[in-house]
């Protein structure tokens, strides 16, 4: 038997396609024709931020200012360090008065209290934060 000889595929002139045009596909037996696409128009504006400005530090008076804190824990992870001072300020009010200090040391922070113009001033804030159980060293600035 011959071996059957594929018929050649016909050919279509059609014009050339234009950029941004949609393609509606023809309609199908019994269902109504597509309709256009619309263009939509998004407007874009970005949602508001509301602004919430950086605590600032507390004010620290003249005379509490000196070369001694009060060193209450050291931490790998600065996050720590603001947990405990969080947590410590609001249980104690001379932690809530003191003037919060995270002092970087390699990849350790320290968490310190301060400016005490006297080793005798931080040694009576230690006696008010250790009773609860806090760890609190003085240290010379």
């Amino acid at each position: 038997r011959p071996a059957a000889v594929p018929a050649p595929i016909a050919t279509a002139e059609l014009p050339p396609s234009e950029a941004g045009t949609s393609y509606a596909p023809p309609p199908m037996d019994g269902m109504p024709p597509a309709a256009e696409p619309t263009p939509v128009q998004v407007a874009f504006a970005p949602p508001p931020v509301a602004v919430t400005p950086k605590p600032q530090p507390k004010a620290v008076p003249a005379a509490t200012k000196g070369g001694w804190r009060a060193q209450l824990g050291a931490f790998g992870n600065e996050s720590r360090a603001r947990t405990l001072w969080l947590s410590l300020e609001k249980k104690l009010p001379e932690v809530a008065a003191a003037q919060p200090y995270l002092v970087k040391a390699g990849t350790v922070t320290r968490l310190q209290a301060g400016e005490f113009a006297s080793r005798s001033e931080a040694d009576a804030f230690c006696a008010k934060v250790k009773p609860g159980g806090q760890a609190c060293v003085v240290v010379a600035r």
